[in-house]
């Protein structure tokens, strides 16, 4: 995500929070995600509950309620104490046409920061993913608006029952995005079991090192992953010997 710093100067970069100084010294914590939100209407639901949940807490010191920022956005304010100490908090999201959009979440203790937490939003937009080695277009092309998926299940046949079951996935978007996702599930039959869930974001690029091709992905505030590409029959490819069936998305 880019977005202009003005008069703002990075202080420190930690867990996915970037904390910029002034030259006075005030300080200010942000940091920038993707959502999947597809209207305001549930873009505003997820900030009322956000607030809602504050405001139940002891946490709570106040609010200046939902904005709408013309057709594509939505933003809430609201104040809370961390450490015995009121923070402004700034909430915002924008939707994006044919990829995820921009989530925000800026923090300030300092009443003169207020214009800039508001600002860092208001300026961003996506970054272009930065091209390194040899692309593969042609690939790029063809698994572009794609979505690979890969199943697998599993039934017991021990007393009781039970099984396991993965589903995951990538979705490759058009413009060079990916939205990954994940979902497990351990049933012990009759005695119970677990599911768990993950997800992640960045952005994607094909990549060929001599007769080998590569499925790059640069998650979101994490390291790149790289995954051997194999054509399979019709509508398959395999990531590192892995089976995912493709479709459009």
């Amino acid at each position: 995500m880019q977005t202009p710093l003005h008069e703002l100067h990075i202080q420190k970069e930690q867990d996915g929070w970037t904390v910029v100084e002034t030259n006075a010294g005030e300080y200010l914590s942000f940091r920038f995600s993707y959502h999947f939100f597809d209207s305001l209407q549930q873009i505003a639901a997820y900030m009322q509950n956000e607030i809602q949940q504050i405001a139940d807490s002891h946490d709570w010191a106040g609010e200046e309620g939902l904005q709408q920022l013309d057709n594509d956005g939505m933003m809430a304010v609201y104040y809370q104490y961390i450490d015995n100490v009121s923070h402004m908090v700034v909430m915002a999201a924008r939707l994006l046409t044919d990829r995820p959009g921009i989530f925000y979440i800026g923090v300030t203790k300092s009443e003169s920061m207020t214009h800039s937490c508001r600002q860092l939003f208001l300026g961003a937009k996506p970054a272009p993913m930065t091209a390194t080695g040899q692309r593969e277009p042609k690939t790029e092309k063809q698994l572009a608006g794609r979505i690979l998926r890969y199943l697998d299940a599993y039934t017991s046949n021990t007393y009781g029952g039970g099984g396991t079951s993965t589903d995951k996935s990538f979705s490759l978007f058009e413009d060079g995005s990916f939205r990954y996702a994940y979902a497990s599930m351990v049933s012990m039959g009759s005695f119970g079991g677990s599911t768990s869930r993950n997800e992640g974001y960045g952005c994607w690029e094909i990549r060929k090192e001599g007769q080998q091709i590569f499925l790059v992905l640069r998650w979101h505030l994490e390291s790149m992953g790289m995954y051997r590409l194999e054509w399979g029959n019709a509508g398959v490819v395999h990531l590192d010997n892995e089976k995912f069936l493709m479709d459009r998305l």
